[in-house]
């Protein structure tokens, strides 16, 4: 359990369908959802789902997907220790490279050391991914950071 009241985990197939109400609830994609390349966590208060966050692998690059917090649950840390838990998942995976597309959370991902990358400098192992092929992502900033 963290200091917030919820406890983050990686998630089990059978949890799926609440997950994809999260990433609803939130207005999220669900491009790739079943992917099996794309592993999710989540972070639970009393057995409840308050937030999550995918890593979908694509060779030593991994994607950073679909961090979600309930609204009621915003501002306590959910997040952060989603992304943490991301980032230490992709580091254990010997991951070099972790990318995102985001629609408005520039400036919250530049404070994890995300950068903006043209799209044509993105991974190419990538470029496939159904985040990457869906209209709706199309207009999304792409950032990029190493994995320590």
């Amino acid at each position: 359990m963290t200091d917030g009241g919820f406890a983050i985990r990686e998630t089990a197939a059978g949890e799926r369908a609440e997950l994809r109400e999260l990433l609803v609830a939130c207005g999220l994609p669900r491009m790739g959802f079943e992917d099996p390349r794309l592993r999710l966590w989540g972070a639970f208060a009393g057995g409840e789902l308050v937030g999550m966050a995918g890593l979908e692998r694509h060779g030593s690059a991994g994607l950073l997907r679909s961090v979600a917090t309930r609204e009621a649950w915003r501002g306590r840390g959910v997040a952060a220790a989603l992304v943490r838990a991301i980032l230490e998942a992709a580091a254990v995976a010997g991951m070099t490279r972790l990318w995102l597309l985001t629609e408005g959370a520039e400036e919250y991902f530049r404070r994890w050391g995300f950068v903006t990358v043209p799209r044509a400098q993105g991974d190419p192992q990538l470029m496939a991914s159904a985040e990457f092929q869906g209209g709706r992502c199309a207009a999304a900033v792409l950032m990029m950071r190493p994995v320590p």
